[in-house]
């Protein structure tokens, strides 16, 4: 399916390409992804006193323990910023413990507490049957493709990340670029103006009718 499609003329616009939505994948993968996060946010909030963010930091703890900060970021793509709040309101609350790495002392290793444990079971399974919701009207074999198809596009992501477009041209370089063109050459200019002129018809008609009396 194209990612464009050509919207009809609208007021004082004409005919122009714009994005189709029902098509274009970045959309449709950032809507599905903003609306899951912002609900999963508000009832986490609501009935564990977390946020989706700190929901990410646990159920990452969860499946690789003790581990730093950076590698929570790396994996979820986590803001450092956003990461390093949540840590210090889960070591508030008691959900997590933070210790010097040993190997290397300017790293903290985070691990999660009993608590933070039961609080990771919790909301699991509250994560579990939205996903379950969410994918309701797939088979199995669909959600195995999607699977693969996100796979694939999470891999591509490096690609996009060193994507560097090309600046736009200056009005200095607009002029250097028409004066550069190839111009006619002096003796194809010659040639034009010492081209025989197209003679215009006869008009002794006119003076042979104009004559009669």
């Amino acid at each position: 399916m194209p990612f464009t499609k050509l919207r009809p003329p609208a007021g004082y616009d004409s005919e122009r390409e714009v994005l189709d939505l029902e098509g274009y994948v970045p959309f449709l993968l950032s809507a599905v992804a903003i609306k899951w996060s912002r609900s999963s946010s508000r009832l986490y909030l609501e009935h564990f006193g977390v946020g989706i963010t700190e929901w990410r930091m646990v159920s990452t703890l969860a499946i690789e323990p003790r581990i730093t900060s950076n590698r929570i970021c790396e994996v979820t793509g986590l803001d450092k910023a956003a990461a390093s709040r949540s840590v210090q309101s889960l070591l508030k609350a008691g959900y997590l413990t933070e210790a010097e790495d040993k190997s290397d002392n300017r790293r903290q290793i985070l691990e999660l507490t009993p608590e933070g444990y039961r609080l990771h079971d919790r909301i699991m399974a509250m994560a579990l049957k939205r996903a379950r919701l969410l994918t309701s009207d797939l088979s199995q074999r669909d959600i195995e493709t999607l699977t693969d198809l996100m796979r694939r596009l999470l891999a591509s992501v490096p690609s996009v990340l060193d994507f560097t477009p090309e600046p736009p041209e200056t009005l200095s370089q607009q002029s250097a670029r028409l004066v550069a063109a190839p111009r006619p050459s002096s003796s194809r200019l010659k040639a034009r103006s010492t081209a025989p002129k197209t003679k215009k018809a006869s008009t002794s008609w006119r003076a042979g009718f104009s004559s009669k009396k």
